[in-house]
């Protein structure tokens, strides 16, 4: 028997500062290519040098995607999610309903599919998270405490919940990627977050518009922005949980064990949660509301703000712009009113919130396992941990 304690979740956020590209010694090592032509005439024109001769290193190749600008970057510090590495697959009990209320109120096919078995309209995805379905259901309606304005432009939505068999969950695990339990992943606009800098690419800035009059800049954003936020929530459905495998797999997966590898016919994985299959899928639920509430909480503390800021600097009024002396005065009081570091606060409370709601292993679940003799029977138990013991993160930055 193989007894072992599990984490639901790593525990603690990776943040790294100034790293180095591993590329550079091989940019430092490149032959270089000619400095660009205006480039070279406007520095030899001020500073009285020969630049011609001066190779200009990048490492970029051609495959690279386009550089990031700085005002898309709020800082050179790259603060990472708490990897979530496990996959599964599709099922949206929350959103099916709904995406078939919608399509049968616009007149759209079932699923989006005509009878020739050709897509029409918009896919699941681009409903989920373009806010069609808001008004659809119940869950999707807009808090009513919100005001018109933030309820427009910077929206929550409703978790997606993919149910799992706690028995497959526990065969796809291996030494590295393996908690048997639940798995909350966080969504902007539709994209799957990791790091600050996910955040900032799910909402890019918008063009800057400036003018000069009477010896004052005046900047402001051509657009505004609307941003939309979610988690997928992976958790088990629940029990009895049992799930069959093939010889070649258990083959493979338990090659240490020579029944499974010399015996025949399909083996089971059952799994039983102690002290009841109920009592371990609450726990894993209840454990991911918590990742759940805490990701809405840091939305509702930065990216409203962050989408309030820019809303708020749309257009050439005097409300809405700002000034300076000159055009580099003008940016600069308009990244402030702006404040893009909000984008990064979103991943650093996330990442707080998360480490206190794994204190004390709160999050982490114990687990036994035995094979049979014969290999054909794979038993696992997992012992619900306890979440008794409130962690309350705060709700203020």
């Amino acid at each position: 028997m193989h007894v072992q304690k599990q984490k639901i979740h790593t525990a603690a956020p990776t943040v790294v500062l100034g790293a180095l590209p591993s590329s550079l010694p091989g940019v430092l090592r490149s032959p270089g290519r000619p400095s660009e032509a205006s480039a070279g005439t406007f520095l030899e024109s001020r500073l009285g040098h020969d630049f011609s001769r001066v190779p200009v290193r990048s490492s970029m190749k051609a495959t690279d995607p386009a550089p990031v600008d700085r005002a898309d970057t709020a800082s050179h510090t790259r603060v990472r999610l708490i990897p979530q590495r496990i996959r599964f697959g599709e099922e949206d009990p929350i959103h099916a309903p709904l995406l078939e209320s919608y399509r049968r109120s616009a007149g759209l096919p079932p699923g989006g599919v005509d009878e020739f078995g050709n897509p029409v309209g918009p896919s699941d995805a681009e409903l989920k998270y373009s806010g069609a379905l808001v008004g659809m259901g119940p869950r999707l309606a807009q808090p009513a405490q919100a005001s018109q304005a933030t309820a427009s432009r910077a929206r929550w939505l409703p978790s997606v919940i993919n149910r799992r068999n706690a028995a497959e969950v526990y065969f796809n695990s291996t030494i590295l990627i393996n908690p048997p339990g639940g798995l909350t992943t966080q969504f902007i606009n539709g994209a799957e977050i990791h790091s600050n800098l996910d955040v900032e690419n799910a909402i890019p800035r918008p063009a800057v518009q400036t003018r000069t009059e009477g010896g004052t800049t005046y900047a402001w954003f051509s657009q505004g922005i609307d941003v939309t936020g979610n988690t997928r929530m992976d958790i088990f459905s629940p029990g009895p949980w049992d799930f069959v495998i093939s010889r070649a797999q258990a083959a493979a997966k338990y090659s240490w064990n020579a029944a499974c590898v010399s015996g025949t016919g399909d083996a089971t994985i059952h799994v039983d949660g102690q002290p009841s299959d109920a009592a371990l899928e609450t726990y894993i639920r209840d454990g991911e509301a918590e990742h759940d509430a805490d990701t809405q909480q840091a939305f509702n503390n930065t990216i409203v703000q962050y989408v309030a800021n820019v809303n708020r600097s749309v257009g050439d009024t005097p409300a809405t712009r700002v000034s300076g002396a000159n055009l580099v005065q003008a940016n600069l009081a308009l990244d402030a009113r702006e404040n893009r570091g909000l984008l990064t606060d979103f991943a650093r409370q996330l990442n707080a919130a998360t480490a206190l709601r794994h204190s004390g292993n709160r999050h982490s679940a114990s687990m036994s396992s035995n094979i049979s003799p014969n290999c054909t029977r794979i038993s696992a138990r997992m012992s619900a941990g306890n979440l008794s013991s409130p962690v309350t993160p705060p709700s203020t930055p």
